[in-house]
């Protein structure tokens, strides 16, 4: 495990028994602190995290915490090290002494990784949320698919009601009522407790044998009867009166 702790520049290299030795002369270069120098930290401080934020291969912690220092030089090696960059970008970053420089090109360099990053990102979200409109459409095409044969059945229901209305042989009033009734039974819910209580006094109507018209005396005497005991009530009323209508022949 080898690290770098100072640059240098090779005065010479010699071979010596399978290894080489050097002769370094140590490359020091101080940044003096400005509100310049701060402000340049703190702006590629800014770039680092965006850039972490969006570059899901890097632990988020781990690098924000090593890249929070106030030392130029320090944080733009701890950048870099942290950069998928080729090589010869790399060497000319480890070949730039002066820190400040070398931040200053660590900036453009993020910024660039933060384009293409963002470009990314944009486009995944695009990808995503096409794939998730056409599921939700394939979604409301598959669920779609059984309303629409269940409004055809019902559909098919209602027209063969109203055939055997219309060939049963009522009397004129009693098909009004019967073709009243099949309207309120098409509006409702084919489940609905209402719906069934409809469609069993439809059926009803079709199943009595003689099918007289509401003018008959026993009609009449009925209704009086009916509006002389009972106040209101008018559609409990007017049902009986029915039943009487249909029972009559």
């Amino acid at each position: 495990m080898v690290e770098g702790v100072e640059r240098a520049r090779a005065i010479s290299i010699a071979s010596e028994e399978g290894f080489f030795r050097a002769t370094v002369r140590l490359l020091s270069a101080r940044v003096e602190p400005s509100p310049q120098v701060e402000q340049t930290v703190q702006k590629i401080t800014g770039l680092y995290e965006q850039f972490i934020k969006l570059s899901q291969s890097l632990n988020y912690d781990t690098m924000i915490a090593a890249a929070r220092v106030d030392d130029p030089a320090r944080l733009s090696d701890t950048i870099a090290a942290n950069l998928q960059l080729p090589v010869d970008e790399k060497q000319d970053l480890l070949e730039t002494v002066d820190p400040l420089e070398r931040l200053n090109r660590i900036g453009d360099i993020l910024e660039i990784e933060l384009e293409k990053l963002t470009s990314t990102a944009i486009s995944n979200t695009r990808v995503k949320r096409q794939m998730e409109r056409a599921q939700k459409s394939t979604t409301s095409m598959k669920s779609s698919k059984p309303f629409r044969k269940s409004s055809a059945r019902r559909k098919s229901e209602i027209d063969e009601l109203k055939k055997k209305i219309d060939t049963a042989g009522m009397s004129k009033e009693v098909h009004e009522k019967a073709i009243q009734e099949l309207k309120r039974l098409e509006l409702m819910p084919p489940m609905s407790a209402e719906s069934t209580v409809s469609r069993n006094y439809l059926d009803w109507l079709l199943a009595v044998p003689g099918k007289s018209a509401p003018g008959d005396s026993r009609h009449q005497s009925a209704e009086k009867i009916l509006n002389d005991e009972h106040y209101g009530l008018e559609k409990v009323k007017e049902r009986i009166l029915e039943f009487l209508a249909v029972r009559s022949s």
